[in-house]
């Protein structure tokens, strides 16, 4: 049978439905107290040895508004406003969106529960939900993912990836938190990168 192969259109159709489905599936199942099975998930990333903090918290960064400013940088310097513009205001509306999302949302982090719990670095205050930090590191991930070209397109997902389970790593968030964050910041980079008009042809190193 051949391959489904969708127009690019399509395919940010696709990605942002599901984006939807995780953010409604997310906020319905956030619970205060967490769900038994959703602590258990905490516990296991957030017990982990200190070995992976040497790789996990510096791509942490790129979940935070200080991080995406420097992507965005660096993105212009190779020579792609228009992705720089695309990115840089995707991370900044994710961010927003996560903060409105927190005024509605009250939930408590981690760290409040008074479950035991390692937290690594300050202690994050106000309310969890959804994660600020996945929200950014997946809003410019999907801007990305759409831009880049072939087996290059794995590495901005992973590296948003990598800053939701740091983010639980820390102490700072649920996974459901991360989870929500995720959905915002797909959502968001799918909108954003329609918005921008970026080409198909839009790989690192091409000047449009």
């Amino acid at each position: 049978m051949a391959p489904i192969r969708l127009s690019r259109p399509s395919a940010r159709a696709v990605v942002a439905a599901a984006a939807l489905v995780v953010i409604a599936v997310a906020t319905a199942l956030t619970t205060v107290p967490p769900h038994s099975w959703e602590l258990r998930v905490f516990d296991a990333i957030n017990g982990l040895p200190e070995a992976p903090a040497v790789v996990w918290l510096p791509v942490m960064q790129l979940g935070a508004l200080g991080g995406a400013v420097a992507m965005t940088v660096v993105i212009a310097t190779l020579h792609r406003p228009r992705l720089a513009f695309a990115y840089g205001t995707s991370c900044a509306i994710a961010w927003l969106g996560a903060e409105f999302f927190k005024s509605v949302v009250d939930r408590a982090r981690p760290g409040d529960l008074g479950i035991e719990l390692v937290i690594r670095g300050a202690k994050a205050v106000g309310s969890g939900f959804p994660s600020g930090h996945s929200a950014v590191a997946f809003a410019g991930a999907i801007v990305l993912v759409f831009a880049l070209l072939g087996r290059w397109r794995v590495v901005p997902i992973a590296l948003a990836v990598i800053v939701g389970l740091a983010r639980i790593y820390v102490g700072a968030h649920l996974p459901l938190d991360v989870l929500g964050g995720a959905g915002v910041g797909v959502l968001i980079g799918v909108v954003l990168h329609a918005v921008a008009h970026l080409p198909k042809t839009a790989a690192i190193g091409d000047r449009r």
